[in-house]
């Protein structure tokens, strides 16, 4: 049976290593705040369809997305550290209102108090 022509210009697949250095590329051409224009001009070396690269460009805000989820979730644990600690250090203080505030801010950074 022939093969039938899907359009493409080579259908060969990209290795794993290949596709993340794709998206890698595409995830630093998003966070220097390069459009899908520009990016599909920017990757049209590569060979693939306009549809190709926006599946790399779902995939690297994917990445960005998840990094910077992480990052967020990292510098919270860091403050809420740092409160604890201010919070204990008043309480050595004997400093009531120190301490009542240290608290309350606390718990507006975790949701609990508006």
């Amino acid at each position: 049976m022939d093969e039938v022509n899907s359009g493409r210009k080579d259908a060969k697949r990209s290795s794993n290593g290949e596709l993340a250095m794709r998206v890698n590329e595409v995830a630093r051409l998003i966070m220097n705040g390069r459009t899908r224009g520009d990016i599909l001009h920017n990757t049209s070396n590569w060979g693939v369809s306009d549809r190709q690269v926006d599946e790399y460009i779902a995939r690297a805000c994917k990445t960005i997305s998840e990094i910077n989820r992480e990052s967020l979730q990292d510098n919270l644990a860091i403050i809420k550290r740092n409160y604890w600690q201010l919070y204990r250090q008043a309480l050595k203080e004997k400093d009531g209102r120190l301490a009542a505030n240290i608290l309350e801010s606390l718990a507006k950074l975790m949701g609990l108090y508006k």
